[in-house]
């Protein structure tokens, strides 16, 4: 609920907490790290991102996180490889699609 009234901080503590009681479930890290990329707080954000890649490989939502991030940061290249890849794995993900065409106005 926090997150969808964009109270980053509270949403912030509420996925630390749930991953913390769950932890095994790859998508309490991936809503964490969302809301970290939010917060601007990138290097965690990304060990958000790349524990619930430990525990599901190759997740559509935090492989696209992930690469936001990367583009948030203005690291394009890493961004790109990684939503290359989420093309790999969904081709028709329209997240991976639109944000590649994107990265291609801009010159990358």
């Amino acid at each position: 609920a926090a997150y969808g009234l964009q109270k980053l901080n509270e949403a912030e503590a509420a996925f630390r907490r749930y991953s913390a009681l769950n932890p095994d479930d790859p998508k309490g890290y991936n809503n964490h790290g969302t809301v970290l990329a939010e917060l601007a707080r990138f290097d965690e954000s990304q060990a958000a991102f790349d524990h619930a890649l430990q525990i599901e490989k190759d997740m559509i939502p935090a492989l696209n996180g992930k690469a936001t991030a990367y583009y948030y940061q203005k690291d394009y290249d890493r961004a790109r490889k990684l939503w290359a890849r989420v093309l790999e794995l969904a081709p028709d993900d329209s997240t991976a699609k639109e944000n590649i065409r994107t990265l291609v106005k801009m010159g990358y």
